[in-house]
């Protein structure tokens, strides 16, 4: 079915946002104007009710500054501020590295911020069987602007055989 109206006006719009903060060259650590820095560390892999699997992350700001990321929402989930956001994966398939994101409609996203000082939770879903590990990315930006500077940052990878 054709997307028609304010829906199709709402795709547009994501489709050149997405592709302005792509294009937007990525900073380093090193370039931050900030003391301390930005880490995602692997907290666990755990099962819905339903059996399938999800891994856990934490992001941490350890530094003086507040971050921005995209997300579709910040709520609490089993006693954690935790979120969703709009991450990449990369997996390793005999030994090669892989990019395997998923693809992201943009619907309902909006901008969070994470406080100096604080780690949220976020989950994302599993790789295949197939692959030996992966590990889970973000972009985040000194300003709530997504069309300003980012860095992806990315976790260290989770071995799974």
């Amino acid at each position: 079915m054709p997307l028609k109206g304010a829906t199709y006006s709402y795709c547009v719009w994501a489709v050149l946002l997405l592709l302005a903060s792509c294009a937007s060259s990525p900073i380093t650590q090193r370039s931050l104007p900030v003391r301390g820095q930005v880490t995602i560390g692997y907290d666990s892999i755990r099962s819905f009710p339903n059996g399938s699997e999800y891994a856990q992350f934490i992001i941490y700001n350890e530094t003086d500054s507040t971050f921005w990321f995209s997300a579709e929402g910040k709520y609490l989930h089993d006693g954690h501020l935790t979120t969703h956001p709009l991450y990449s994966m990369k997996v390793e398939y005999d030994d090669r590295w892989k990019d395997d994101s998923p693809f992201w409609c943009l619907t309902g996203v909006e901008r969070y911020a994470v406080e100096p000082g604080e780690h949220l939770y976020f989950t994302t879903s599993m790789p295949t069987k197939k692959s030996r590990a992966f590990k889970a990315g973000i972009y985040f930006s000194l300003t709530k602007d997504p069309r300003g500077q980012t860095r992806e940052i990315w976790s260290s990878e989770v071995r799974l055989r």
